[in-house]
């Protein structure tokens, strides 16, 4: 936690803005959920936020569609070598040429002053060139980019760079591949489920390497939080139909990792009585988990969990299927408020 918040430090602080942030978020992915889990988190969230970009943002989706049109063309454009660098020789040639005549132009104040002339006959009043001397640095700009380019065709001739270049080009069709999409609503809807499987799948990952009892703890309110976070204007995550199946498995292992810590206390030898006695805590809103208690109570045919924030009463819940309920095999008696945790 430490090096993270010096991170965000030193990004607040702008000392080290040649630092790739989302390089060092990946290693942080990859250390704590494994390579495989991060690598799968990264690619839908890279995918989900391009969707949201089209859908909210209408210039900016005009602008990642023509990015996608760019990179099409220009794997079609190497697709056959010999042309490719046939296309490249010419466009070398052109830029030399391009070159030759700016210095000339440059150095020749009869050409300078004509194309002063011509290009301000062209431009609108409020976009003329104001002086010779302000054109001359123009054309030194133009100059540079021309030069840059050549230095990149160069690259380009080169096999192993041509090699690199075309998979550079490869890795970011298969990123932008997403907007290939019919229906951007259901395929939003579909990677957000995804990117929440994937996510539960990391958190599982990280609880069952846990080892100490504060980062176990910690780990069963960062749960609680989570499903208890808004998954569309309808629901919770925990109550998505096609999740609550993960979250279940998931907090019974944090439960039992958590009984053999001894960070909860366990109220019956039966696994599927004590999960049904204390999933609760998952869905409490009390702020501080240590301060639940909890009491188990019998009327008629029917046994009830009650839910206590310290003193106060919060909830009182119908145990499902009493009938599992064995007497025998509780840790604890009716009755009788017990708190939850050590």
């Amino acid at each position: 936690m430490g090096s993270e918040m010096c991170i965000r430090d030193r990004w607040l602080a702008n000392k080290e803005a040649v630092l790739d942030y989302m390089e060092i978020f990946i290693n942080k992915l990859e250390t704590t959920y494994g390579e495989e889990n991060a690598n799968e988190f990264i690619k839908k969230l890279k995918d989900i936020s391009i969707l949201l970009e089209v859908k909210y943002d209408k210039e900016a989706g005009k602008k990642i569609k023509n990015i996608k049109k760019e990179i099409e063309e220009k794997l079609e454009e190497i697709e056959d070598n010999k042309i490719f660098l046939e296309s490249l020789t010419k466009e070398k040639r052109k830029l030399t040429r391009e070159i030759g005549n700016i210095d000339e132009t440059i150095n020749n104040k009869e050409m300078l002053q004509n194309e002063y002339d011509k290009r301000n006959e062209k431009l609108p009043l409020e976009e003329k060139i104001f002086s010779i001397r302000i054109l001359s640095k123009l054309m030194e700009e133009e100059r540079t980019k021309k030069i840059e380019r050549i230095e990149k065709i160069n690259e380009l001739m080169n096999p192993q760079k041509f090699v690199e270049y075309k998979r550079n080009l490869e890795s970011k069709q298969e990123i932008i591949k997403v907007l290939d999409t019919v229906d951007l609503e259901k395929d939003i809807e579909e990677l957000k489920l995804q990117l929440q499987k994937i996510f539960l799948k990391c958190f599982e990952h990280k609880m069952k390497t846990t080892e100490t009892k504060q980062e176990m703890a910690k780990m069963i309110y960062e749960f609680r939080y989570y499903t208890m976070l808004p998954y569309n204007y309808e629901k919770l995550i925990r109550e998505v139909d096609k999740l609550k199946g993960t979250i279940e498995s998931i907090e019974r292992a944090l439960l039992k990792k958590s009984h053999d810590m001894k960070i909860v206390e366990k109220f019956s030898k039966q696994e599927d009585v004590d999960y049904e006695l204390l999933k609760h805590i998952f869905s409490t809103r009390s702020i501080n988990l240590e301060e639940i208690y909890v009491k188990l109570t019998k009327e008629k045919e029917n046994y009830y969990i009650q839910i206590f924030d310290g003193e106060s009463f919060e909830d009182k819940i119908q145990i499902q299927e009493p009938d599992k309920i064995n007497k025998k095999d509780l840790y604890i008696r009716l009755n009788k408020k017990v708190k939850a945790f050590y």
